[in-house]
Protein backbone atom coordinates (compact mmCIF):
# COMPACT_ATOMS: atom_id res chain seq x y z
CA UNK A 1 0.00 0.00 0.00
CA UNK A 2 1.33 3.46 -0.79
CA UNK A 3 0.30 7.05 -0.19
CA UNK A 4 -0.33 9.46 -2.99
CA UNK A 5 -1.88 12.89 -3.29
CA UNK A 6 -4.43 13.13 -6.09
CA UNK A 7 -5.19 16.44 -7.78
CA UNK A 8 -6.86 18.93 -5.47
CA UNK A 9 -6.36 16.80 -2.35
CA UNK A 10 -3.86 18.08 0.20
CA UNK A 11 -4.05 15.03 2.47
CA UNK A 12 -2.38 11.84 1.21
CA UNK A 13 -4.85 9.04 0.58
CA UNK A 14 -4.01 5.37 0.24
CA UNK A 15 -4.12 3.28 -2.92
CA UNK A 16 -2.86 -0.28 -2.99
CA UNK A 17 -0.86 -1.49 -5.96
CA UNK A 18 -3.16 -3.28 -8.42
CA UNK A 19 -2.93 -7.07 -8.33
CA UNK A 20 -4.60 -10.04 -10.03
CA UNK A 21 -6.88 -12.16 -7.86
CA UNK A 22 -8.98 -15.20 -8.69
CA UNK A 23 -12.60 -15.01 -7.48
CA UNK A 24 -15.38 -17.53 -7.09
CA UNK A 25 -18.93 -16.88 -8.22
CA UNK A 26 -20.66 -14.44 -5.84
CA UNK A 27 -24.44 -14.14 -5.28
CA UNK A 28 -25.98 -10.72 -4.85
CA UNK A 29 -29.19 -8.67 -4.81
CA UNK A 30 -29.38 -5.50 -6.88
CA UNK A 31 -31.39 -2.77 -8.57
CA UNK A 32 -30.43 -1.97 -12.16
CA UNK A 33 -30.70 1.47 -13.73
CA UNK A 34 -29.64 3.67 -16.62
CA UNK A 35 -28.68 7.14 -15.43
CA UNK A 36 -26.48 10.14 -16.08
CA UNK A 37 -23.24 10.27 -14.12
CA UNK A 38 -24.29 13.55 -12.49
CA UNK A 39 -27.21 11.72 -10.85
CA UNK A 40 -25.13 8.79 -9.57
CA UNK A 41 -24.83 9.79 -5.92
CA UNK A 42 -28.48 10.85 -5.54
CA UNK A 43 -29.80 7.69 -7.17
CA UNK A 44 -27.42 5.46 -5.19
CA UNK A 45 -28.91 6.73 -1.92
CA UNK A 46 -32.41 5.86 -3.14
CA UNK A 47 -31.52 2.44 -4.53
CA UNK A 48 -29.56 1.27 -1.48
CA UNK A 49 -32.43 2.38 0.76
CA UNK A 50 -34.81 0.38 -1.42
CA UNK A 51 -32.57 -2.68 -1.19
CA UNK A 52 -32.26 -2.43 2.60
CA UNK A 53 -36.04 -2.19 2.93
CA UNK A 54 -36.41 -5.25 0.66
CA UNK A 55 -33.95 -7.28 2.73
CA UNK A 56 -35.40 -6.17 6.06
CA UNK A 57 -38.90 -7.19 4.95
CA UNK A 58 -37.57 -10.69 4.20
CA UNK A 59 -35.36 -10.97 7.30
CA UNK A 60 -32.16 -11.07 5.22
CA UNK A 61 -29.58 -10.08 7.81
CA UNK A 62 -26.38 -11.63 6.46
CA UNK A 63 -25.76 -9.39 3.45
CA UNK A 64 -22.19 -8.30 2.82
CA UNK A 65 -20.87 -4.94 1.58
CA UNK A 66 -22.66 -2.77 -0.92
CA UNK A 67 -21.29 -2.43 -4.44
CA UNK A 68 -21.83 -0.79 -7.80
CA UNK A 69 -21.43 -2.76 -11.01
CA UNK A 70 -20.75 -0.83 -14.19
CA UNK A 71 -22.30 -2.81 -17.04
CA UNK A 72 -21.78 -0.23 -19.78
CA UNK A 73 -20.78 3.40 -20.23
CA UNK A 74 -22.07 5.20 -23.32
CA UNK A 75 -20.04 7.74 -25.26
CA UNK A 76 -22.20 10.55 -23.90
CA UNK A 77 -21.56 9.41 -20.32
CA UNK A 78 -24.81 7.58 -19.59
CA UNK A 79 -24.28 4.67 -17.21
CA UNK A 80 -25.93 1.23 -17.23
CA UNK A 81 -25.38 0.01 -13.68
CA UNK A 82 -26.39 -2.29 -10.87
CA UNK A 83 -26.52 -1.12 -7.26
CA UNK A 84 -26.38 -4.09 -4.92
CA UNK A 85 -25.33 -6.00 -1.84
CA UNK A 86 -23.21 -9.15 -1.87
CA UNK A 87 -24.92 -12.11 -0.20
CA UNK A 88 -23.53 -15.45 1.09
CA UNK A 89 -26.17 -17.40 -0.83
CA UNK A 90 -28.78 -16.87 -3.54
CA UNK A 91 -31.94 -15.09 -2.41
CA UNK A 92 -35.03 -14.60 -4.57
CA UNK A 93 -35.59 -11.13 -5.94
CA UNK A 94 -38.89 -9.37 -6.39
CA UNK A 95 -40.18 -6.23 -8.12
CA UNK A 96 -37.24 -4.00 -9.05
CA UNK A 97 -34.85 -6.05 -6.89
CA UNK A 98 -33.00 -8.72 -8.83
CA UNK A 99 -31.11 -11.79 -7.73
CA UNK A 100 -27.87 -12.45 -9.56
CA UNK A 101 -24.43 -14.07 -9.45
CA UNK A 102 -21.18 -12.27 -10.24
CA UNK A 103 -18.95 -14.34 -12.53
CA UNK A 104 -15.91 -16.25 -11.40
CA UNK A 105 -12.59 -15.41 -12.99
CA UNK A 106 -9.38 -13.47 -12.58
CA UNK A 107 -9.89 -9.86 -11.53
CA UNK A 108 -7.51 -6.96 -11.45
CA UNK A 109 -8.18 -5.23 -8.15
CA UNK A 110 -6.94 -2.39 -5.98
CA UNK A 111 -8.16 -0.74 -2.79
CA UNK A 112 -8.64 2.98 -2.30
CA UNK A 113 -8.84 4.58 1.14
CA UNK A 114 -10.23 8.06 0.81
CA UNK A 115 -13.24 10.08 -0.35
CA UNK A 116 -15.51 8.91 -3.13
CA UNK A 117 -14.87 12.11 -5.12
CA UNK A 118 -11.46 10.71 -6.11
CA UNK A 119 -12.74 7.33 -7.34
CA UNK A 120 -13.01 8.46 -11.00
CA UNK A 121 -9.30 9.34 -10.93
CA UNK A 122 -8.45 5.99 -9.33
CA UNK A 123 -10.50 4.12 -11.95
CA UNK A 124 -8.82 6.07 -14.74
CA UNK A 125 -5.38 4.87 -13.56
CA UNK A 126 -6.20 1.15 -13.74
CA UNK A 127 -6.45 0.60 -17.54
CA UNK A 128 -3.02 2.18 -17.99
CA UNK A 129 -1.55 -0.07 -15.31
CA UNK A 130 -3.17 -3.11 -16.93
CA UNK A 131 -1.81 -2.25 -20.37
CA UNK A 132 1.68 -1.60 -19.00
CA UNK A 133 1.66 -5.00 -17.29
CA UNK A 134 0.14 -6.97 -20.17
CA UNK A 135 -3.21 -7.57 -18.46
CA UNK A 136 -6.18 -7.67 -20.86
CA UNK A 137 -9.37 -6.40 -19.25
CA UNK A 138 -12.72 -7.92 -20.21
CA UNK A 139 -14.12 -4.82 -21.90
CA UNK A 140 -15.45 -4.25 -25.41
CA UNK A 141 -15.53 -0.88 -27.18
CA UNK A 142 -18.55 -0.42 -29.47
CA UNK A 143 -19.99 2.44 -31.48
CA UNK A 144 -22.17 3.20 -28.47
CA UNK A 145 -19.51 3.07 -25.77
CA UNK A 146 -17.80 0.53 -23.51
CA UNK A 147 -19.29 -2.75 -22.24
CA UNK A 148 -17.70 -4.50 -19.24
CA UNK A 149 -17.65 -8.18 -18.40
CA UNK A 150 -17.63 -7.23 -14.72
CA UNK A 151 -16.43 -3.90 -13.33
CA UNK A 152 -17.09 -3.27 -9.63
CA UNK A 153 -16.68 -0.81 -6.82
CA UNK A 154 -17.18 -2.60 -3.47
CA UNK A 155 -17.69 -0.43 -0.40
CA UNK A 156 -16.00 -2.21 2.51
CA UNK A 157 -15.97 0.90 4.72
CA UNK A 158 -18.69 3.38 3.80
CA UNK A 159 -20.88 6.10 5.38
CA UNK A 160 -22.67 3.20 7.06
CA UNK A 161 -19.50 2.64 9.13
CA UNK A 162 -17.93 6.11 9.51
CA UNK A 163 -18.66 9.79 8.96
CA UNK A 164 -15.05 10.46 7.95
CA UNK A 165 -14.61 10.27 4.14
CA UNK A 166 -10.86 9.85 4.59
CA UNK A 167 -11.57 6.42 6.12
CA UNK A 168 -13.81 5.13 3.33
CA UNK A 169 -12.33 1.90 1.89
CA UNK A 170 -13.37 0.95 -1.62
CA UNK A 171 -12.25 -2.06 -3.63
CA UNK A 172 -12.08 -1.57 -7.40
CA UNK A 173 -12.21 -4.87 -9.29
CA UNK A 174 -12.31 -5.43 -13.06
CA UNK A 175 -12.65 -8.84 -14.68
CA UNK A 176 -9.82 -9.80 -17.03
CA UNK A 177 -9.96 -12.08 -20.06
CA UNK A 178 -7.86 -14.70 -18.26
CA UNK A 179 -10.02 -17.72 -17.46
CA UNK A 180 -13.39 -15.96 -17.61
CA UNK A 181 -16.71 -17.73 -18.18
CA UNK A 182 -17.36 -15.76 -21.36
CA UNK A 183 -16.19 -12.37 -22.50
CA UNK A 184 -18.09 -9.11 -22.46
CA UNK A 185 -18.49 -9.50 -26.24
CA UNK A 186 -20.40 -12.74 -25.74
CA UNK A 187 -22.68 -11.14 -23.11
CA UNK A 188 -22.84 -7.76 -24.84
CA UNK A 189 -25.80 -5.39 -24.54
CA UNK A 190 -25.38 -2.10 -26.37
CA UNK A 191 -24.98 0.91 -24.08
CA UNK A 192 -28.09 3.06 -24.02
CA UNK A 193 -30.51 0.33 -25.08
CA UNK A 194 -33.88 1.59 -23.92
CA UNK A 195 -35.67 -1.68 -23.24
CA UNK A 196 -38.14 -1.36 -20.38
CA UNK A 197 -38.14 -5.11 -19.88
CA UNK A 198 -34.40 -5.03 -19.23
CA UNK A 199 -34.25 -2.36 -16.53
CA UNK A 200 -35.88 -2.03 -13.15
CA UNK A 201 -35.39 1.75 -13.20
CA UNK A 202 -35.12 3.89 -16.32
CA UNK A 203 -33.74 7.42 -16.13
CA UNK A 204 -35.44 9.66 -13.61
CA UNK A 205 -21.84 -3.32 -4.25
CA UNK A 206 -17.12 -10.45 1.55
CA UNK A 207 -15.77 -12.02 -1.53
CA UNK A 208 -14.26 -15.48 -1.31
CA UNK A 209 -10.99 -16.59 -2.86
CA UNK A 210 -10.85 -19.84 -4.76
Amino acid sequence: CFSRTLAGNEAPDMLTLPAKLRRKKQPYLSVRSQLARRNLRRQAVLFYSELRDFMAARSIVDAGPGFMRYLAVSRDGELDMEFGYLTPRIYAGGGPVRSGVLPSGTFMRAEWIGPYEKLPEVNAMLPGWAQHNGVELDVVTTDGGMVYGCRLEIFHVSPKHTDDPERFRTEIAVLTRSGTEGSAAERMVQPGEDNAASFSHLPIGNWRNE
